[in-house]
C-alpha cells in the first residue's frame, strides 16, 4: 500500500516591532508574509497540501495584550488538504529563526476553526518541541522553506483531515501581555509547516463505509434506490439513523463484554455531524430514560425540581419501550419558583445544574476514559415555531431559516424574566450535554413517513418506525420560539408537541458529541454486542 507523508513549508512571517511615540508599552508590529513555498516530499504517495487562502497578519498600532485582545487581530488564514486514498492525519508546527531579536517566550499564539473556535492557544517557547520529528534531511528542506536557519520547533496542533477532504483554519500572533520593553523595535521570523502521519479509520468513518438504508446520508439526493422523500432530507451532509431497531447501541462502560453489564451505559448513535473543521463527531444519546441517580435529585441547590416519573405520568407505562420505569426521573425544564421561566435553554436549571454539572461528573466519573472526548458542542437553541414535516421544522430550528438575534421570535421572553432582548447564548449555546433536538426525534423514522407534521407522529406506522420513540413523556433542547415559558417534548404517545410549560415535569435523555477522533474497539452496533470506543 502506498503510503504519503508531505511536509509544506508555506510561509515566514516577519514581525516588526518599532516603539510608537513616547508611550512606553505601545509598538507596532508590521506582518509580512513571504509568498516563497516549499513541498518537501518524504515519502511517496498522494498528496496533503497546506493551502495559503491569500490573507497576511496585519497588525496595526498594538501593544503586548491579553488572550481575549489577541484574537481580535487579524489573522493568517489557512487550509489544509487532503487527497489521500489512506486516512491521515496532520501535526501543524511553527519554527523560530536564529536570527530573531525577539524571544519565543514574548510570542503568544493561537489556532482556531474557520468558524472561531479556539483550539489551541498558548506561549510559543510553552509548547512542546517538535525537534524530534524532522530527520536531518527535513530539517535542511525546513531551512530552505523558512530562508534561514530554524532556532526552535514547535508542533502547536494535531487533527485528523477527511478522507479527501480538507479543513480551514486560523492562526493569530500576537505580543503576549508579559512581554517586556526589550521588544521594541526588533524582528521576529518565524514559519508555518504540516506534516501528515497515517492513521486508523474512526468510528464515524467505519459507520458510513459500511452504512446501510438504516444510515441516511442527508445530502438531498437517494441514499439507496427508490428511497421516498429524499426531497425533505435535512440536506446538511450528517449521517442520521433510521428504522425501528437500527444497530445504533454504544456501551460506554470501557469493559471488554460482548453486552453492556447495565443499561446505565447503553447510549444509541442519533447520527454523524460534520464540525467546524469537516470531521464528523458522533451524536449519542441515553438509550433509556434518566434516572435521579444520573441526573439528580431536590437535593441538588439550583437544580431543576424533580419527582418520580410515574407519579405524574403512571398511566401511560404500557407505552414504555425500556426496562427502567420505576426509577425513572422527572424534571422541570426550568423552575418557575427560581425566579426566572423563561424558556432559553442558557437559563435551564435542567441543563445547567442536572446535565452539565451531575450528569457530566456522573458519566465522567463513570467512565473516566470519557473525559476529554465528549466536545463542548455549540447547540443551536433559537427553538422553531413551526409545526409541519421534519423537514420544515428542521430548516426553522438548525438550517437556513433558523431563529437570529434580530428576529421578532428571538426577543419573545418568559414573563418573569428581566432580560430585554435575546444575546448570542440564547440561540447558541455551548456546553458538553444536552438533550434531542425536535428534528432529531422526527428524522428517526423511516423516510416514507417524513411527509407526517409533528402533531401526528403517534400515527401507529410513523412511530413503531422510530427508534427515538420511547415512549415517556420527555423534553427536547426545543424551544417553542413563539412563546417565552413554552418548549417542544415528545410524548409518551408518539406525537411531539409544545403545549406543555418550562415548569412542568418531563422526563429527559441526555445528549452528547462524542469528538471526531472516536474509533471502534469491538462490537457489532446491537443491544446484545454494543460498539465499544477507544481514542487511542
Amino acid at each position: 500500500m502506498k503510503r504519503k507523508v508531505i511536509l509544506v513549508i508555506i510561509s515566514i512571517l516577519i514581525l516588526t516591532l518599532s516603539i510608537i511615540g513616547l508611550t512606553y508599552a505601545f509598538m507596532r508590529p508590521q506582518v509580512e508574509k513571504k509568498e516563497e513555498k516549499s513541498n518537501i516530499t518524504i515519502k511517496a504517495c498522494a498528496k496533503i497540501q497546506l493551502k495559503d487562502n491569500g490573507s497576511f497578519i496585519n497588525l496595526e498600532n498594538t501593544y503586548p495584550m491579553d488572550d481575549e485582545m489577541g484574537l481580535e487581530t487579524k489573522p493568517y488564514e489557512f487550509t489544509i488538504t487532503s487527497t489521500c486514498e489512506d486516512y491521515v492525519g496532520f501535526n501543524l508546527y511553527l519554527t523560530s529563526l536564529t536570527t530573531n531579536d525577539i524571544e519565543d517566550s514574548a510570542i503568544h499564539f493561537a489556532i482556531t476553526s474557520k468558524e472561531g473556535t479556539v483550539l489551541v492557544s498558548n506561549i510559543l517557547s510553552k509548547t512542546d518541541n517538535g525537534l524530534n520529528d524532522f530527520n536531518s534531511n527535513e530539517l535542511s528542506e525546513l531551512d530552505k522553506g523558512i530562508k534561514g536557519t530554524h532556532k526552535n520547533i514547535y508542533k502547536v496542533y494535531s487533527n485528523n483531515i477527511p478522507l479527501k477532504g480538507e479543513s480551514e483554519y486560523k492562526l493569530y500572533l500576537w505580543l503576549d501581555k508579559d512581554a517586556s520593553n526589550d521588544t521594541m523595535g526588533k524582528k521576529f521570523n518565524i514559519g508555518l509547516s504540516v506534516k501528515s502521519f497515517n492513521r486508523g479509520e474512526t468510528l464515524a468513518e467505519y459507520l458510513i463505509r459500511n452504512k446501510d438504508n438504516t444510515l441516511i446520508y442527508h445530502d438531498g439526493l437517494p441514499d439507496y434506490e427508490e428511497m421516498p422523500n429524499s426531497n425533505l432530507e435535512a440536506g446538511d451532509l450528517a449521517y442520521r439513523f433510521v428504522g425501528n431497531n437500527p444497530k445504533n447501541y454504544v456501551c460506554l462502560d470501557n469493559k471488554e463484554t460482548d453486552d453492556c453489564d447495565t443499561d446505565e451505559d447503553l447510549y444509541r448513535i442519533i447520527g454523524l455531524f460534520q464540525n467546524e473543521l469537516n470531521l464528523y463527531e458522533i451524536k449519542l444519546i441515553k438509550a433509556e430514560g434518566a434516572t435521579a441517580n444520573q441526573l439528580g435529585d431536590n437535593t441538588i441547590q439550583g437544580a431543576a425540581s424533580y419527582n418520580a416519573y410515574s407519579s405524574t405520568w403512571g398511566e401511560y407505562q404500557s407505552y414504555y419501550k425500556g426496562t427502567n420505569y420505576n426509577n425513572l426521573a422527572n424534571y422541570t425544564w426550568n423552575n418557575i419558583n427560581s425566579g426566572n421561566s423563561t424558556n432559553m435553554w442558557q437559563y435551564s436549571n435542567l441543563n445547567k445544574i442536572n446535565l452539565n454539572q451531575f450528569y457530566y461528573n456522573y458519566i465522567t466519573n463513570r467512565a473516566p476514559y470519557l473525559q476529554n472526548h465528549i466536545t463542548e458542542h455549540t447547540w443551536t437553541t433559537g427553538g422553531t415555531s413551526n409545526t409541519g414535516n421534519g423537514k420544515d421544522v428542521f430548516d426553522s430550528e438548525i438550517g437556513s431559516k433558523k431563529v437570529k438575534i434580530n428576529d421578532s421570535l428571538c426577543y419573545a421572553q418568559g414573563k418573569n424574566t428581566t432580560a430585554k432582548e435575546c444575546t448570542q447564548e440564547d440561540i447558541e449555546y455551548r456546553d458538553h450535554i444536552g438533550l434531542m433536538y425536535i428534528s432529531d426525534y422526527m428524522y428517526g423514522t423511516l423516510p416514507l413517513y417524513w411527509t407526517v407534521t409533528v402533531s401526528n407522529y403517534n400515527d401507529e406506522n410513523t412511530k413503531k418506525n422510530n427508534w427515538l420513540y420511547l415512549g415517556i413523556y420527555e423534553w427536547t433542547i426545543s424551544r417553542y420560539a413563539a412563546n417565552g415559558y413554552i418548549t417542544w417534548y415528545s410524548s409518551a404517545p408518539g406525537y411531539g408537541s409544545y403545549y406543555l410549560r418550562v415548569y412542568n415535569s418531563h422526563g429527559a435523555r441526555p445528549s452528547f458529541y462524542l469528538m471526531a477522533n472516536t474509533k471502534l474497539k469491538e462490537g457489532e452496533g446491537s443491544k446484545e454486542k454494543p460498539y465499544r470506543i477507544t481514542f487511542e
